[in-house]
């Protein structure tokens, strides 16, 4: 990373939610990062090829409502050394949360049979996969999803606001699940709004903690 080329080991950034065009975030560095007692960490894995500016994760499972979901394996999650593909990475490019296809087959069933009882119309997106008509029972009974790392403590968890859009049509509003399958799983932007991420570059760690992150920015004119 050119990061850690210019000497600095560690840095930090915490995403803040909504549409305020007007205010700005900061990456901070070294001594600059806010403490917060409550940061969990997870190890940085190794590259496998020179020049990698990506950070894998050694994600190990999934679990919905504090329930693991069954069938997820961590080898869904696994790099391949063979083509060097696969993974888990944090990637503030990525708008929506990617999650390896066999396991987002699995995320999608649970949530789905989860909701059943409250006899949802299913809706047809195509650019998303569990998408429904949107009732106030439902707004009320989405479970949190959490992903587990190799490190017992380290678990990121996406909250129900960060799990789901909000959309319309022509019969009125919509629920989708805000990801998409893929040939790797990628933590995207919008489910790392209000956590704070410090990677520690040096010592290949990824610490997270949850924060009100419109109180680490500024407004601009």
């Amino acid at each position: 990373m050119q990061v850690a080329a210019r000497g600095v080991t560690q840095f930090s950034y915490c995403l803040f939610g909504g549409s305020k065009e007007n205010r700005h975030s900061f990456l901070r560095f070294g001594s600059d990062i806010p403490h917060n007692p409550n940061y969990r960490t997870t190890r940085i894995l190794s590259v496998l090829r020179a020049h990698e500016s990506e950070y894998y994760l050694n994600l190990t499972g999934i679990s919905l409502g504090g329930q693991k979901l069954e069938g997820i394996r961590p080898e869904m999650f696994a790099r391949r050394s063979k083509d060097k593909e696969g993974g888990c990475v944090v990637d503030l490019g990525a708008p929506l949360t990617v999650v390896v296809q066999e396991a987002y087959n699995i995320i999608q069933e649970a949530m789905w049979s989860d909701l059943q009882h409250l006899n949802l119309e299913r809706v047809e997106r195509p650019e998303f996969g569990l998408c429904f008509r949107a009732t106030k029972a439902v707004l009320g009974s989405f479970k949190p999803l959490s992903l587990h790392s190799a490190e017992e403590e380290a678990v990121l968890v996406f909250s129900p606001e960060q799990l789901f859009l909000m959309m319309h049509d022509k019969e009125g509003p919509i629920v989708c699940l805000a990801m998409k399958p893929g040939n790797r799983t990628v933590i995207g932007a919008f489910q790392q709004v209000d956590t704070r991420f410090v990677y520690d570059v040096k010592d290949s760690k990824l610490s997270f903690a949850s924060e009100s992150c419109i109180h680490d920015t500024v407004e601009v004119d």
